[in-house]
């Protein structure tokens, strides 16, 4: 019995990296030039941020998604808003985590972490929305990549944006 259950465990997690080898996303290249950035821990956006009213609506979408609850990142700056999968809910068995997005506040608001495959990851940073996080790079055993998605700058930057964590969030929920 604990060799068929290990044998299913598997069976499930090659199914959830076989149907997450195809990217959903569609995105328009990112304009201008890229914000200045750390390339270390703490892995944080220094310029080219968020305004109050953009950020607002971005916060309250991302925390009206199904399942989704604010809670202090377990993954970031005290500060950080952990966008969290409530409990009870099944959610996918390779992410560390509940907590699959968090928006960072300092030094500069806007900002987020999110766990993706792959293809996703490497489709986003193509089009210039962010960048992979250092713990992400030359780790190709992880199942998943680490993200820093720029902040959006206006209306249109939010459009796009609100793709990427949709699809994160479906990555978490995959099961």
């Amino acid at each position: 019995m604990k060799k068929i259950k290990i044998a299913l465990s598997i069976f499930s997690i090659i199914i959830t990296m076989t149907l997450s080898a195809q990217t959903t996303l569609e995105l328009t290249e990112r304009k201008g030039e890229l914000p200045e950035l750390t390339n270390y821990i703490p892995h944080q956006q220094l310029t080219d941020n968020s305004p109050k009213d953009i950020l607002q609506k971005y916060e309250e979408w991302i925390f009206s998604l199904p399942h989704v609850i604010l809670e202090r990142s377990i993954n970031s700056f005290p500060t950080a808003k952990g966008a969290v999968i409530e409990r009870g809910v099944k959610m996918n068995p390779l992410l560390p985590n509940r907590e699959f997005t968090h928006v960072h506040y300092e030094p500069e608001p806007g900002s987020l972490h999110v766990f993706l495959p792959k293809e996703d990851a490497d489709y986003i940073v193509s089009k210039k929305w962010g960048v992979y996080h250092p713990l992400s790079l030359g780790n190709s055993r992880r199942p998943y990549i680490i993200v820093l998605v720029f902040s959006p700058r206006n209306e249109e930057d939010l459009v796009e944006l609100k793709k990427i964590v949709k699809r994160a969030h479906q990555f978490a929920l995959s099961n």
